[in-house]
């Protein structure tokens, strides 16, 4: 028998706890929040208790007969938590299903409106958009290549980490964008998809004027304005959204991944009023034709309600607080440690990276040395990502940077026994 998998370890898990699995021979402290999903950990009991509940009173329904009264309060409190209690909401499964859902709807946008020539997707380089056809060829990493020309029609261009690192200034990335939209012809340009954190390359936030100004430029030129909060959404950076931080609605906001808690696949895309208003409908219902099986059933709105619900409790909203400023402090400690050249956190996710002499593949074999100790980070090439779950003790963040600490020591030192 073979399982297809893109990385394999031969360990079997045999229960969790908190943030902690429990293997036959081991106990590793998650650090990254199962893959950015997963803001509660592995045994949250008061959301677990609501989605058993859905399953025990109605699992699953054909949308086109039925649907809930959580159907509605869910949206409602989306909408709400995004600023755009006017907005639209389209339910699916998942990161992906809701990139390409965005674009689809950022074309069929443009193209009810008789603006059918704007059809061209612009990207960036080194972000990541999910793994079906359509969202990959929208996603800037190179391994993907491949298949760019098999999806959307893109441009890409930098993000603007990478002018900062080469100019000290990221603004050169508004005037880059510029320039690609006038050269291909702004009324061939149908949207801009981005990560206001760069995923790849070791989570690079956008500046509050760069988003700004993209705002601008995609007011100008009739742009539609995707962002994918993925990663970022569901408080992850203190703010229910990234983009809040910069107090500006994208047009198309596309969720997922911690708003269920990682028990149940759920994504939304939310469209602002002037993009939803344009599909026909009535006042609570839009016709939409991208629908999923799964889409918006009882169990993962139970989901996304309780998660809701549970981040609201006063004590569980001061533990985040607190957590967050612990985890910023050490962080920022970590800029002094040999090796490390950049080391930068925004709310609960961090972007580390590494000095080039310790060798392009540093991050992979960091979170090596981590895995090792029992500490789940992520790490590529010369990067690391760390993004703890909400839940986490005090003293196991003590206990993740301690660790991180010995294995960045071994990794800069590799004949140093710790």
């Amino acid at each position: 028998m073979a399982v297809f998998q893109s990385r394999s370890k031969d360990i079997v898990v045999r229960r969790t706890a908190g943030i902690e699995i429990f293997t036959d021979d081991n106990v590793y402290i998650d650090a990254i929040s199962g893959i950015f999903n997963m803001p509660y950990g592995y045994a949250c009991s008061p959301i677990i208790s609501e989605i058993k509940a859905a399953y025990d009173t109605y699992p699953f329904h054909p949308k086109e007969h039925f649907y809930t009264e959580e159907y509605l309060a869910v949206a409602d409190c989306l909408l709400n938590a995004a600023d755009s209690p006017q907005g639209g909401i389209l339910f699916l499964n998942s990161g992906s299903e809701g990139v390409e859902a965005a674009i689809s709807m950022a074309l069929q946008y443009h193209h009810m409106r008789g603006s059918g020539a704007k059809e061209k997707i612009i990207t960036r380089n080194c972000s990541y958009h999910g793994a079906t056809l359509g969202a990959r060829s929208v996603t800037g990493r190179n391994n993907f290549g491949d298949l760019v020309a098999e999806g959307f029609k893109t441009v890409r261009i930098p993000p603007p980490f990478q002018f900062e690192a080469e100019c000290g200034d990221p603004g050169f990335g508004i005037d880059d964008l510029e320039r690609r939209i006038q050269e291909e012809d702004p009324a061939t340009i149908a949207a801009f998809i981005f990560e206001p954190v760069n995923h790849l390359k070791g989570m690079h936030p956008a500046s509050l004027d760069y988003l700004r100004g993209v705002r601008e430029l995609c007011n100008e030129y009739d742009i539609i304005m995707i962002v994918d909060e993925i990663i970022t959404g569901m408080y992850r950076t203190r703010k229910f959204l990234y983009t809040q931080h910069a107090a500006l609605l994208p047009d198309i906001v596309v969720l997922g991944k911690g708003i269920s808690s990682g028990y149940t696949p759920v994504s939304v895309v939310i469209a602002q009023p002037h993009i939803s208003n344009s599909f026909k409908g009535d006042q609570s219902w839009r016709y939409f034709s991208y629908s999923h099986t799964y889409a918006g059933n009882p169990v993962g709105l139970r989901a996304v309600k309780a998660t809701f619900d549970y981040f609201h409790k006063e004590e569980q909203e001061a533990h985040f607080d607190q957590l967050i400023n612990l985890f910023e402090s050490e962080i920022n400690q970590l800029k002094a440690t040999k090796g490390v050249r950049r080391a930068e956190a925004v709310g609960l996710l961090a972007g580390i990276s590494f000095e080039r002499h310790l060798g392009a593949d540093c991050g992979h074999r960091l979170e090596e040395l981590c895995f090792n100790r029992g500490l789940i980070i992520r790490g590529e090439e010369d990067w690391i990502t760390m993004a703890p779950c909400y839940n986490t003790e005090f003293d196991q963040l003590i206990r993740i940077f301690a660790i991180l600490r010995e294995a960045i020591e071994q990794l800069s030192f590799p004949g140093t026994e710790i």
